[in-house]
């Protein structure tokens, strides 16, 4: 992984991480949170390779120098990097939407037939029973953040949130 998008990743990532499964106090990300990570993790899957991510970001060690005591190196992406390959696809569909389809998405109110062809196929792939859905009831796509088991020996508890792209029924007076 080249020093200087590790250094602009762990920048963000110190910004935004990921909530673990065990935080007494939030049990969800906030919209913005949320919306920060999911931009970080699809700035890094189009930039890095799924074995960059897998072997040099997963294991990328940082030197933390706190004010008081010894030096410690840390792994910040561990248990991250692999919630990033699980969730690659829903990641790489992200990226295709433009700030205001995020927003949607996030918020829970992205509309299928606003979809381009190419997003689609892909939202599709990700949620085959889309292809249930009546042609001419309006169907809603959102993110769904829920834990996920990592098999990392370094994130204590074993879990991250993880997010998936799942269906939603839109309200019924609406007409967007």
């Amino acid at each position: 992984v080249p020093l200087s998008l590790l250094r602009e990743f762990t920048g963000d990532l110190q910004e935004h991480p990921p909530l673990k499964s065990s935080d007494p106090v939030k049990h969800f990300s906030e919209p913005l949170e949320l919306k920060a990570r999911m931009d970080l993790e699809a700035r890094i899957v189009t930039s890095l390779t799924p074995f960059q991510i897998a072997t040099g970001l997963e294991w990328a060690a940082v030197d933390f120098h706190p004010k008081i005591g010894p030096t410690r190196t840390v792994f910040p992406f561990a248990g991250f990097a692999e919630r990033i390959q699980h969730e690659r696809y829903t990641t790489l569909f992200y990226e295709t939407l433009n700030d205001s389809a995020r927003a949607d998405l996030i918020a829970g109110r992205l509309p299928f037939a606003q979809l381009d062809a190419r997003q689609r196929q892909q939202a599709l792939f990700l949620v085959p029973a889309l292809l249930l859905q009546s042609p001419d009831k309006p169907v809603w796509l959102r993110l769904n953040e829920t834990p996920r088991q990592t098999m990392s020996l370094i994130i204590p508890g074993g879990t991250v949130r993880g997010v998936r792209l799942e269906l939603v029924a839109p309200p019924a007076d609406t007409t967007r």
